[in-house]
């Protein structure tokens, strides 16, 4: 703890300055520095997929290293057996992009059932 002394005109007082560790500060809504909730990545499922796992869209936490692969075998899991195709079509933040792509707290990753058309 450090401590700083001001002289100020007009008398011989003293005001002492705590320091307090960043950790122990208080934050915003009760929550402290050291307790920041986990980085979330947003999911949205469509058709099936939505219906297998029982909403349209997800928040999962991510951690340094996750990937596309990561969060669809998480999903996955949430979906049972054979609700995802072994490599599903995926839009991470609206670009196309394979299970090896990397994702970060605040990005969208769209997971999107076979499409077909005429």
């Amino acid at each position: 703890m450090a401590t700083r002394e001001q002289i100020v005109p007009g008398g011989p007082f003293f005001v002492v300055w705590e320091c307090f560790p960043l950790s122990s500060l208080e934050i915003g809504s009760g929550m402290t520095a050291d307790r920041h909730p986990a980085p979330a990545v947003r999911v949205l499922l469509f058709a099936s997929y939505a219906e297998h796992v029982g909403s349209d869209s997800l928040e999962l936490s991510v951690s340094p290293g996750t990937t596309v692969g990561t969060v669809v075998e998480r999903v996955r899991a949430m979906a049972g057996e054979g609700a995802l195709p072994p490599r599903p079509l995926c839009a991470l933040n609206l670009a196309h992009v394979g299970l090896d792509a990397p994702v970060t707290a605040g990005d969208e990753l769209a997971i999107l059932p076979p499409l077909a058309g005429g």
